[in-house]
């Protein structure tokens, strides 16, 4: 909002100044020039305020509070996806495996994958098996909660979307 002090000319017409017009003079519809004072003498007269030129066509509406929210819900939850998503990554990589010929990475595992080969399948698993068994069943839920969380947050940011979309369009539709 812009404020414009009113000054009087002498025929009974009040003329809108803005500040930066102080010291100047106007021109009158009547013909004559109306002196503008100066700074401190314009805060002696009457104020009015009025919106600025390049948003007068435009139609100015507050931000809601709905809306507000609507937008912080938005953010944390696409924060939370890209959260989850990148731990489901990153779970997905660090994950370890199952030593086999192929991909056995010290003497240690090849070791481990000859034996398997040598006694059979059904023998039962050394303490290291079980425990690296078990870190990749960790690792693999892990994976799935993650990019089940991150679904989740990409579920909701599509619902709070669809629903701001159908707010707009009903209340356009009663007005």
């Amino acid at each position: 909002m812009l404020r414009f002090y009113q000054i009087p000319c002498e025929c009974g017409r009040i003329h809108d100044v803005a500040r930066t017009q102080a010291g100047s003079s106007v021109m009158c519809e009547c013909g004559k020039e109306v002196a503008i004072p100066t700074l401190r003498e314009l805060s002696q007269f009457p104020t009015i305020e009025r919106p600025e030129p390049q948003l007068e066509g435009k139609i100015q509406t507050p931000v809601s509070g709905v809306r507000q929210r609507r937008s912080g819900l938005l953010f944390v939850l696409f924060t939370a996806t890209i959260l989850f998503a990148g731990l489901a990554g990153f779970y997905y990589y660090t994950c370890p495996q199952e030593p086999t010929i192929e991909n056995a990475q010290s003497p240690f595992e090849v070791w481990q994958v000859w034996q398997t080969l040598r006694t059979g399948i059904d023998t039962p698993m050394s303490r290291v098996e079980m425990m690296r068994g078990h870190a990749i069943r960790m690792n693999w839920r892990w994976v799935t909660l993650c990019s089940g969380a991150s679904a989740l947050c990409m579920l909701g940011m599509f619902v709070t979307l669809v629903v701001g979309v159908n707010k707009k369009k009903t209340s356009l539709e009663k007005e």
